[in-house]
């Protein structure tokens, strides 16, 4: 459909002028690079959220941040040499500001797109002074999401007219990421990486040739956590996944799951660096001698323990089991979402992340499943003691033995304690809860360092299994 590349450009690629020239520079580099999708300048998001969150607290608009926005404009239009439009960007931000509302976080939103709109017409005026024949599109004009504001999902009314907007290019198109329109066309932002998912949405598709990310690190790394960690060279996407899904830096699950059903290859490269190969996220990879690919952590969940659910010998007692996760969970009960549900023969117990961890949640779900299930509320425990949860992710774990004693003892050895284990039968990834003393996840750090220096610097515990020579 689009024989060509999709890039993104990530705020730090975009954060000043010279960065914007060097973005141009590899954009006009490749004729093939037809669809571009802009982050917002560097920390100009961040200063966004800030002036709308003091305009909340306050009620009133606070100057000053809107002139250190208004000479960061005139800076980056004066190194491009292009017009000086600051005085009509800066007029549209007063006006978003100033709008009345009855929903904070709608406001917030039409005030955040602002930074993703006005970079994605300064690159397209700079495109244009280079030579190119560029035009910016709004990603409002094509992009549709939920009326869930701050948090909103792309839906598929998007695709019609993505296809509309960009299916047959013969210029550049430049357009905004992290915001799209809601079906009654009211602006509303995605969750943060935002850009990245209407990047992944628009490669997807338009079933790209490559879905290109650019950002401001050579590869994507074992561990984020560790500076010095081994790169990683080419993953699968459900390897990918399974890593962001817990935090993973670079990309969200969001972004990745549109380029898997359209088999779009992600490559994930640096762009002050573009010369260095990067990471590759394909849909199958060659085995390495590494058994797992990657590691990655996620604080603040509590746990709700439920006793003797699976004593019954009704044989749809897993139904069961489902039924508590659905209507606790997702549907009537959707602001207390179960992440995880580990069981062993006479527990089941549902992690749930901390901020939904409430008295009021907490009482209204043991009064359910008490009146529902015919659970004894003495036999549901919550526990509010906060758990970091843990991925190790790789392809090659179903073909070495050992991989998970070995990931037991590493972790044992530095004094941590699991709390529970998940792992899916097809093997590709295992899942650790640690309690933590204070929501500093101390355990979960301590833990994913031992996993790494066993498994990519130092393998004590497979030595000592003689699983390592």
């Amino acid at each position: 459909m689009y024989n060509g590349k999709v890039c993104k450009f990530g705020g730090s690629s975009l954060a000043d002028a010279d960065k914007i020239k060097q973005a141009a520079g590899i954009i006009l580099g490749d004729d093939d690079r037809r669809i571009v999708v802009v982050s917002a300048f560097g920390g100009v998001t961040n200063q966004l959220i800030e002036l709308v969150e003091t305009q909340h607290r306050n009620h009133r608009v606070d100057f000053q941040p809107m002139q250190h926005l208004e000479k960061k404009l005139l800076s980056i239009s004066q190194g491009l040499g292009i017009d000086d439009n600051t005085n009509r960007f800066m007029h549209d931000l007063d006006t978003r500001l100033r709008e009345e509302y009855s929903n904070p976080k709608q406001h917030s939103d039409n005030v955040k797109a602002w930074g993703e709109y006005a970079t994605g017409l300064f690159m397209t005026e700079y495109l244009n002074k280079m030579g190119a024949n560029a035009k910016f599109i709004d990603s409002k004009e094509m992009i549709v999401v939920s009326d869930d504001f701050g948090n909103a999902i792309i839906l598929p009314e998007s695709d019609e007219k993505i296809i509309a907007e960009l299916g047959n290019l013969e210029e550049i198109a430049v357009t905004s990421g992290f915001y799209g329109s809601t079906k009654n066309g009211v602006i509303a932002a995605l969750p943060r990486g935002g850009s990245d998912t209407v990047g992944g949405k628009i490669a997807g598709v338009l079933r790209a040739e490559i879905y290109e990310n650019f950002t401001d690190v050579d590869n994507i790394r074992r561990v984020s956590c560790i500076e010095d960690a081994l790169p990683i060279d080419v993953m699968t996407y459900d390897e990918a996944m399974g890593l962001s899904y817990l935090g993973f830096s670079v990309l969200k699950v969001d972004a990745i799951k549109p380029c898997l059903e359209a088999d779009v290859p992600i490559h994930v490269r640096n762009t002050f660096n573009p010369d260095k190969e990067g990471t590759w996220i394909v849909k199958h990879r060659k085995s390495d001698d590494h058994a797992i690919t990657g590691i990655a952590f996620k604080p603040g969940y509590c746990s709700l323990n439920i006793r003797k659910v699976l004593f019954s010998r009704d044989p749809n007692h897993i139904l069961a089991t489902y039924l508590l996760h659905t209507e606790v969970g997702v549907t009537s009960f959707g602001e207390f979402p179960i992440e995880h549900a580990p069981t062993d023969v006479s527990n089941i117990s549902f992690i749930i992340p901390q901020e939904y961890f409430t008295n009021m949640t907490v009482n209204r779900v043991t009064r359910h499943l008490a009146d529902y299930f015919k659970i004894p509320s003495d036999d549901i425990t919550p526990d509010y003691n906060p758990i970091s949860l843990i991925s190790v992710v790789g392809q090659g774990m179903k073909e070495k033995p050992g991989v998970s004693a070995r990931i037991a003892g590493a972790i044992a050895l530095e004094g941590v304690n699991i709390k529970f284990i998940t792992q899916g039968a097809s093997e590709l990834s295992i899942i650790y809860g640690v309690n933590e003393t204070n929501n500093e996840p101390v355990n979960a750090r301590k833990a994913v360092e031992a996993i790494y220096n066993e498994f990519f610097v130092e393998p004590k515990i497979g030595r000592a299994l003689n699983l390592v020579k």
